[in-house]
């Protein structure tokens, strides 16, 4: 609007009048374009905070138990299956004992003889006054501190103190895992998580099994006896993780965490297997 130099009352309200029309327009304009702005930000904001790890480009490694599946991504190390969670006893000092089934954590049929420690003319080693269990089987595992003595039940990896998993052959052979090497472990039901080392090599169809402590760090309502209801797993299981050892929990705990945190955490476990 051309400027209007005001000669009456007239003019003078006309002149007002343009101002505030002017003054209305310019703030429209201002607020339209904040709008616009805003919605930008906001749009850039979401592409920015969207959740990592939703792809999951996974490859089938083996079947092993059926038709349960082992698979790993093509861009990174891991190798991860879905599957129930049988608990194990073995290497618990009380695992199995010779005459007893209702003092001992699991049945004797359950672990003899290939969890039981055997010595001269394969004689089932029995704890003795100075052994954590009395009178129990010496139970072992795979896992073992080859610095101790074949009878001392704290050589081998105990089921009630250290969460962790077992693995079929196959998996060692395919997969590349070792015995020693490291696993997240994931509740489904619960979102209950863990992290547990590879102590014990289980039958060559089994796939979807752990220790006592481990079903209790998931919450998971099983025993070695009684069983109990079906549980949901995820398994993470990092090849060359560990050193062919048995570890303390801390350890197990702190790089449990790192790996699994590297290999994309647990958006990356819904990514490949989705609620």
């Amino acid at each position: 609007m051309e400027p209007v130099t005001p000669t009456g009352p007239g003019a003078t309200r006309t002149v007002t009048r343009s101002l505030a029309s002017t003054s209305k327009v310019t703030i429209g304009v201002l607020a339209a374009s904040a709008t616009t702005l805003l919605l930008g930000l906001s749009a850039r904001s979401t592409m920015l905070v969207r959740p990592p790890g939703t792809n999951c480009d996974k490859i089938v490694v083996t079947s092993l138990g059926g038709n349960k599946k082992l698979y790993k991504l093509s861009n990174k190390s891991g190798l991860f299956f879905r599957a129930d969670l049988e608990v194990d006893a073995d290497g618990s000092p009380r695992a199995y004992h010779p005459t007893n089934d209702r003092l001992a954590l699991d049945f004797k049929a359950n672990g003899y003889p290939w969890a039981i420690v055997f010595v001269r003319r394969r004689q089932p080693y029995i704890q003795g006054p100075a052994d954590p269990a009395p009178g129990f089987y010496v139970s072992k595992t795979s896992l073992e501190d080859k610095t101790k003595r074949e009878t001392d039940p704290t050589r081998y990896v105990n089921a009630e103190d250290i969460p962790y998993i077992v693995l079929p052959p196959g998996a060692m052979r395919t997969g590349n895992v070792k015995l020693g090497d490291l696993a997240a472990v994931i509740n489904r039901r619960n979102g209950k998580s863990a992290h547990a080392i590879f102590a014990d090599i289980g039958p060559r169809t089994k796939l979807g099994e752990g220790s006592i402590a481990l079903a209790k760090a998931l919450e998971i309502n099983k025993t070695p006896k009684r069983g109990g209801p079906a549980a949901d797993v995820i398994y993470v299981v990092f090849p060359g993780s560990g050193n062919g050892r048995p570890l303390p929990l801390d350890e197990i705990n702190r790089k449990g965490a790192e790996l699994f945190t590297a290999w994309g955490g647990m958006s990356q476990a819904d990514g490949c297997f989705p609620r």
